[in-house]
């Protein structure tokens, strides 16, 4: 099962919007995923209501439940992929999703504050050592 945490300090970085999509993807392609919200802004929720279909499945807990929901995602072997929503801060929720990533996708627009919050988000990968992705989001033609 690979876990990706999609991860930054900073809000509107596009971290739900790359969760979603990736989540959607792998659904479109026949690939079981599971979406984790641990944003208490809710945003997948939103997105997966309005979704016409059940999946890919979602849930929403707090990080320190994040270790009981992959093991028992594990356990149940129907997920391939794991696609993980953080908070828009640099706090122990994002340690704590970093820790069972298989990568740490961290998504940036180009703009000042955006490109400032990134390499507190690199340190913190590269605290919990942590493979990581910078990847340009909102990117103008």
């Amino acid at each position: 099962m690979y876990v990706v945490a999609i991860a930054s300090q900073k809000g509107g970085a596009g971290k739900s919007t790359f969760a979603v999509n990736l989540a959607a993807l792998a659904d479109r392609e026949g690939v079981p995923s599971l979406l984790i919200d641990i944003d208490m802004q809710g945003s997948l929720t939103v997105w997966h209501d309005l979704r016409r279909s059940r999946s890919p499945l979602l849930i929403s807990c707090r990080a320190a439940e994040l270790p009981e929901v992959l093991a028992t995602a594990r356990e149940q072997g129907s997920v391939e992929w794991v696609f993980i929503d953080g908070p828009p801060h640099n706090n122990a929720e994002i340690a704590a999703m970093m820790q069972p990533a298989t990568l740490v996708l961290i998504p940036s627009r180009p703009a000042v504050f955006d490109l400032a919050a990134v390499p507190a988000t690199i340190a913190t990968a590269r605290k919990a050592r942590r493979p990581f992705f910078v990847a340009l989001n909102a990117v103008p033609p």
